[in-house]
């Protein structure tokens, strides 16, 4: 489980090893930090103070290499001073936290590990004091969020959206048995979250369709659990974040579905997704929630070993295998990027937007094959592509023919063309 928070500093004395002819000061970053290291410079010859300032976005991690220095801290309540020696003193320094460094030795070696790419724009900086405790002061305070899947495709980009200015308890599901009804419970009423968001999930259609074993697992997962978050949301005022899936739906309607629509799943997997909806309809009169249904996503693969390649990913290894694809040109609905829906997902929240159901998902809807064409246009990739009906690849669930989300609430994301362009050169 890890923690992020806003407004969040800490300083570190790290460990040495002593051997015959060095000392080594080793450092496994994921001990000291929460992000992905984007950059990484030096502040070498100093002669005088660095440019005081804070990030609104940016979180950095410093490390005194050699020499010493002053780094001069406002975490929100007021400038202090850490002396940092070299090479066993580094702080954090997350977004919104005011810093500077003074006073260094000639022989200062800082090291500095940042989150985010080079920008010539300063539009991530705060440069006058003045102004920083100001927007300290105006800032709404920050919410308290537990995201369970935190480690997944939609859950990675889940926790990089909220952690930005909320306190985000992110739990994975190697960490957490979300399925233990006592455990889960209790985590929620020991940290008191505003908000929970469950990006947990059992997808293997196939396996649940003929596993008897399997289909028991993705019961527990896709209904017992959210019944268990439901409860536990209710009892304490929290708002509760759920996904379901278009296969709650038959696929008879070539129109598309509603958020009113009634559901009708024809696989074993889309019964359990309609046990988790169920589950939260059980609590709505005591409940604040926001039962999300979606489809198709795909995006950057999250860290967890459970964690699939999206479609996508699976489509551009196998052109490098073969000379022709043959791709199933039914089953119609909307690709969803995921970074996308993660921010749809906080805009339903930050804009307090009326508590229940909805349909988020990239616009254009489409068979598989005719995506593929698309990305294969995109990627300037020139195999030939077949379209086959589905019955040219057997599978053991069902599938909806028609089950496009219409989103009759908000306002529509951008294409899937788009955000697949994106996904595939940034």
């Amino acid at each position: 489980m890890s923690v992020y928070m806003h407004l969040k500093f800490k300083y570190y004395s790290l460990k040495n090893i002593q051997a015959p002819n060095f000392i080594m000061n080793p450092l496994e970053l994921k001990d000291y930090i929460d992000f992905e290291v984007k950059r990484v410079y030096f502040l070498t010859k100093p002669k005088g103070n660095t440019g005081a300032h804070c990030h609104k976005i940016e979180r950095e991690f410093f490390v005194m290499m050699q020499g010493e220095c002053i780094a001069v801290i406002d975490k929100g309540d007021g400038l202090e001073e850490f002396k940092l020696k070299g090479p066993s003193s580094a702080i954090y320094v997350g977004s919104y936290v005011w810093h500077h460094f003074k006073d260094f030795s000639r022989d200062a070696i800082l090291l500095a590990l940042t989150s985010t790419n080079y920008s010539s724009d300063r539009s991530d900086y705060i440069e006058n004091y003045d102004e920083y405790k100001l927007a300290i002061k105006t800032k709404k305070p920050f919410k308290k969020i537990l995201i369970f899947g935190a480690k997944g495709n939609l859950g990675k980009q889940l926790v990089r959206v909220f952690e930005k200015e909320n306190k985000v308890t992110a739990c994975s599901r190697d960490e957490v048995d979300i399925t233990n009804r006592e455990l889960i419970i209790n985590k929620i009423k020991d940290l008191k979250p505003d908000i929970i968001i469950n990006a947990t999930a059992y997808n293997a259609v196939d396996k649940c369709e003929e596993d008897s074993d399997e289909l028991e697992i993705a019961k527990k997962i896709n209904g017992d659990a959210v019944e268990y978050l439901a409860q536990a949301a209710s009892e304490i005022n929290a708002i509760l974040v759920y996904y379901s899936s278009d296969y709650v739906f038959s696929g008879n309607q070539e129109q598309g579905y509603k958020e009113t629509d009634m559901p009708s799943p024809i696989s074993k997997y889309g019964q359990t997704k309609l046990m988790g909806e169920s589950a939260i309809l059980k609590y709505q009169d005591n409940l604040k929630y926001y039962l999300i249904r979606t489809s198709k996503l795909f995006g950057p693969k999250g860290k967890s070993e459970n964690a699939k390649h999206s479609f996508f990913d699976i489509m551009l290894k196998l052109v490098k295998e073969k000379d022709e694809l043959k791709v199933v040109d039914e089953e119609v609905s909307c690709f969803t990027y995921t970074p996308d829906l993660a921010k749809a997902t906080q805009d339903l929240i930050n804009q307090e937007k009326d508590f229940g159901v909805y349909h988020i998902t990239n616009t254009d809807a489409c068979t598989w094959y005719e995506a593929v064409l698309e990305l294969f246009k995109i990627s300037k990739i020139n195999t030939k592509v077949s379209p086959v009906a589905s019955n040219e690849f057997p599978r053991p669930a069902q599938r909806p023919k028609y089950s496009v989300l219409l989103n009759t609430k908000l306002k529509p994301l951008r294409s899937y063309k788009k955000a697949l362009r994106e996904y595939l050169f940034t």
